[in-house]
Order: C-alpha cells, then sequence, then structure tokens
C-alpha cells in the first residue's frame, strides 16, 4: 500500500493442466514511488520469473503432503 506495487495471480484448469495468469505493476501515489518504479521493472520481471520457475516445485510439495 505503500508503494502502489501489487500483484494479481488468477489459475484456470486447463484440459490436464493450469494456465496461470499473472498481472503485477506499480501505481505510484508519489514522487519518491514514481522514480522508483523506473527502477523496478528489472526487478519485477526477475521476481516473477522466480515465482515462476518455482511454483511447479511447490504445489508438488504440497499435493504430496496431503496425500
Amino acid at each position: 500500500t505503500v508503494s502502489g506495487s501489487y500483484t494479481r495471480f488468477a489459475l484456470t484448469p486447463a484440459q490436464d493442466q493450469t494456465f496461470l495468469e499473472v498481472e503485477a505493476g506499480m501505481l505510484p501515489p508519489n514522487l519518491r514511488w514514481r522514480l522508483a518504479k523506473a527502477l523496478d521493472r528489472l526487478y519485477f520481471v526477475r521476481w516473477l520469473g522466480a515465482v515462476l520457475d518455482t511454483l511447479p516445485r511447490v504445489v508438488r510439495a504440497r499435493a504430496k503432503g496431503r496425500r
């Protein structure tokens, strides 16, 4: 809420797999965060890449724990 950054994840079943839609961005509330927004694009790209790379492993591990 301070920086105006947001993410939205939507999971949708698709045949035998799952479709993931991600929306991420920043709606900066003041000049300080508008300047940060210009620098944070690379951070968002790397962070989302790490989340998407890790997500299948975490889902599998949690599914095993429920069995």
